[in-house]
């Protein structure tokens, strides 16, 4: 019995201390620009649950008179005719700065 507990123990201990290094819950989504069009739009890579609104926000783009379809038609012109709406988390794309 002493054994098993000799063995068991700096397993625990072991896999504690990879836990706690490495940790298993993943840090808050931060925004993650990769590069800039000629200062007009961000090339962002969507996380879970983002929309063109809350990336624009996170990035600091985002005012109270945004107007919506602009905005809308400037992403589809930036992502080659992608709708907002159909951006898939992991996936690359370019954020207009202004409408």
């Amino acid at each position: 019995m002493k054994r098993l507990a000799f063995i068991l123990i700096p397993i625990l201990l072991f896999t504690l201390y990879i836990d706690l290094t490495k940790g298993t819950i993943p840090s808050p989504a931060q925004p993650l620009v990769t590069s800039e069009i000629n200062g007009d739009a961000l090339y962002v890579t969507v996380s879970r649950g983002d929309t063109l609104l809350s990336i624009m926000e996170k990035n600091g783009l985002s005012s109270s008179s945004i107007d919506i379809d602009a905005l809308t038609h400037e992403f589809k012109r930036l992502n080659n005719g992608i709708e907002p709406k159909e951006m898939k988390a992991g996936s690359r794309y370019y954020i207009p700065r202004t409408p």
